[in-house]
């Protein structure tokens, strides 16, 4: 999809967003008169103002990103500074076409990962050797190159199983964003909540309190903020 296509696919969720959110609010005035629910917006909200449950939900665009040469229908990407030390040892590890020293697999890591600990490394090394790791006299390998990302284009890639769950959250935090760049208008946790269920394209976890500390932790990153007055979220 080229960028006119995909800036003009955004640009009708965003209508849709605020046709949405007039919906919501035209549900609140016949509420406030006492009148009772017109047939086609009982069709489109449930009794909690969210998209029903038993409408379609909405279809959400996914990221756009060029994927690795070779990846798999069910890969997602995680930006490598969202990713933990393990993570990219792993990855760097598989990238090697012969196996590293420890000193060569901390440069590495370093290189991706500045303020990273020796001692993390080191300890790693340690605590997978015999499982995902094989030392031998030359180095380090991985057991199973499958089980790491492939690092392309700034970011980790591959299926979910092969990322940590703090990795898995910062991919549904950045799906997180990419809503409310299609809803300028806010959205408030529980219409995320619905948003993300209703996608195929989060592959982590997704609940209301997992989506609490995900905005609190964007909040404090200044990604997001809350629309005054209002328990509505929109992009910083």
């Amino acid at each position: 999809m080229n960028e006119g296509a995909i800036q003009k696919e955004m640009h009708a969720y965003a209508e849709l967003a605020k046709w949405l959110d007039t919906a919501t609010r035209l549900r609140q005035l016949f509420a406030d008169a006492s009148l009772p629910l017109p047939t086609p917006l009982q069709r489109l909200l449930s009794t909690d103002g969210v998209l029903s449950q038993a409408e379609p939900r909405i279809v959400v665009p996914p990221l756009q990103r060029p994927k690795p040469p070779g990846a798999g229908d069910d890969w997602i990407w995680v930006d490598l500074e969202q990713m933990t030390e393990t993570g990219l040892a792993f990855s760097i590890l598989r990238a090697s076409a012969a196996p590293m020293k420890t000193q060569s697999v901390l440069e590495a890591v370093r290189k991706l990962k500045p303020d990273v600990v020796d001692g993390s490394i080191y300890n790693l090394l340690a605590r997978y050797r015999g499982t995902f790791l094989l030392q031998t006299d030359d180095g380090w390998k991985l057991g199973d190159p499958e089980s790491a990302a492939v690092i392309y284009n700034g970011a980790a890639w591959g299926p979910p199983r092969v990322f940590q769950k703090y990795e898995l959250a910062a991919h549904r935090r950045e799906i997180i964003l990419h809503l409310l760049k299609l809803h300028p208008g806010g959205l408030m946790t529980m219409q995320i909540v619905n948003l993300l269920e209703g996608s195929n394209h989060c592959k982590a976890p997704i609940n209301k309190y997992l989506l609490k500390a995900d905005m609190e932790i964007l909040q404090k990153a200044r990604r997001v903020k809350r629309i005054s007055n209002s328990r509505k979220w929109e992009l910083a």
